[in-house]
């Protein structure tokens, strides 16, 4: 038995949109040395969010964006037992491209889009493509599902062979947040298909901004 993977054909394609209001900065450690870093500043602008399945973990997906960025700050000093060597000039790096990798849960996708934000735009803001929404809802679903029966096969032995009630509230947890937030995933689906001509109009306002990005 092993968790659905509804949204595995998707993989790969554009499901929503991200735009940036204000620039993201990205503090970036990932280099051999330990003592290395760059910081990365986001673009403006409009960007695809694309669908991807954790590699280490089948029927868990979420989106991402990829926003191009500039090199801001750094520091790759040449350094002996943690000491520097000789003068390091940044002035080289800096306005170098870079680029920043922006994750986005799919809960958070669906539930945030057409979002009203009256006295401030946050710094990102995202919508769903919402042909995609049903899918999506069905992945929760047919996932709150396979934890929970996960939960009761192992409190009966019949998963692992053995009785074990310490692990059954670790694999409950899981069901529990994914039936959550599908129900609000299945009421954000709902309120685009059955909602007043009012929030119809909100909802077709909070999204102007998206046909400039297709």
């Amino acid at each position: 038995m092993s968790n659905p993977s509804i949204l595995s054909s998707l993989v790969g394609r554009q499901i929503g949109w991200l735009r940036v209001n204000s620039p993201v900065v990205n503090l970036n450690r990932g280099y051999e040395c330990a003592a290395w870093w760059q910081e990365e500043t986001s673009a403006l602008g409009i960007f695809p969010l694309i669908l991807r399945e954790d590699p280490y973990s089948k029927g868990k997906f979420y989106a991402t964006a990829t926003l191009p960025a500039k090199v801001t700050d750094c520091n790759f000093a040449s350094l002996w037992c943690g000491n520097p060597i000789g003068k390091y000039d940044k002035s080289s790096d800096l306005g170098r491209d870079a680029s920043i990798s922006f994750r986005v849960n799919l809960p958070e996708l669906v539930n945030t889009t057409g979002g009203h934000y009256p006295d401030k735009l946050p710094q990102v803001e995202y919508t769903v493509i919402w042909q995609y929404v049903p899918a999506i809802l069905a992945q929760w679903q047919a996932s709150a599902k396979y934890w929970l029966e996960t939960a009761y096969s192992v409190l009966s032995g019949t998963f692992g062979g053995e009785k074990d009630t310490n692990s059954f509230g670790y694999y409950a947890q899981f069901a529990a947040e994914y039936a959550l937030q599908g129900e609000a995933i299945k009421r954000n689906l709902g309120y685009m298909t059955e909602a007043s001509d009012s929030w119809r109009n909100l909802a077709a306002k909070n999204f102007a901004w998206i046909p400039a990005a297709e």
